[in-house]
Formats: C-alpha cells, sequence, structure tokens
C-alpha cells in the first residue's frame, strides 16, 4: 500500500512538471494525418530549433497544405500561437495560401 501511494505521488509529481514551464513547446496535428472538418488552436509557440527535426517540419507542412483553409472549431480567431505556427510554415517555404487566414489580423 505504501508503494502504490509513493508511485501515485511520484506519478503527479512528473505531472505537474511536465505541465510547467515555456510557452513553446510541440506541434498538434490533431488525431492521424487524414483532412480535418475544423483544426484545434495550437496551445504553444514553436520552439527555436522546432525544424532541426526534419520529420516534424514535414508533419507542420502537411499539416497547414491539408487543413489550412479550414475554420478553428470554436469558430474563434487565430490566436498568437497560431499566427507563430503558421509563420514557420512560410519559413518553410511554403505558399502562403493556406495560411493566409491565419496570418490576418483579427477585426
Amino acid at each position: 500500500m505504501r508503494n502504490a501511494a509513493a508511485f501515485a505521488l511520484a506519478l503527479a509529481a512528473l505531472v505537474t512538471m511536465t505541465g510547467c514551464g515555456g510557452t513553446s513547446g510541440t506541434f498538434d496535428a490533431g488525431h492521424g494525418t487524414a483532412a480535418l472538418t475544423c483544426m484545434e488552436h495550437q496551445r504553444h509557440t514553436p520552439p527555436v530549433n522546432y525544424t532541426d527535426d526534419t520529420a516534424r517540419g514535414l508533419l507542420l507542412l502537411r499539416y497547414y497544405t491539408t487543413n489550412g483553409t479550414r475554420p478553428y472549431c470554436d469558430h474563434r480567431h487565430a490566436t498568437p500561437a497560431d499566427r507563430a505556427w503558421a509563420r514557420l510554415y512560410l519559413k518553410l517555404g511554403a505558399n502562403p495560401s493556406p495560411v493566409s487566414s491565419i496570418l490576418r489580423p483579427s477585426r
């Protein structure tokens, strides 16, 4: 019983520690690679070295090429984090058309 309590405490501490820290993080591409009906907002801005990993860069390119013109599921405007990921998409040399509405200033 004591081991179970210690394990639960350690697990809770780990979960708490991984949720803390800076505002940059991984890109959330939703579930799978299929086209979405709407996009979720990104919770974090991209870390400086995000494109050092080719697979991550390709995931970002594929996501916005396929889904960038879709509305956000909550029907709100793009957040600063969403715009940061869209700018990174452009920095990778992608066509600006899919992310133009994300980068458009909100009214």
